[in-house]
């Protein structure tokens, strides 16, 4: 179920039309769903390369970058 600030958007989009917020509302709801965005991040696994040299994650901590300035 959407939160108050959601639908808000989708009635902004729409000009505050209920009817057409609504479908849009509906259809945006189906896309996500039918492409599971909402559990992309709990199944996502960092490539090898991101692994091998990013372990930590980006912090902006790359030695390269410190000397070259």
């Amino acid at each position: 179920i959407p939160k108050d600030q959601h639908v808000l958007r989708f009635l902004r989009a729409r000009d505050f039309n209920m009817d057409k917020a609504r479908e849009f509302l509906c259809q945006s709801l189906t896309w996500r769903k039918q492409h599971q965005v909402d559990f992309l991040l709990d199944t996502w696994e960092r490539p090898q390369l991101l692994q091998d040299y990013y372990t930590g994650g980006w912090h902006h901590h790359d030695r390269g970058v410190d000397r070259c300035c």
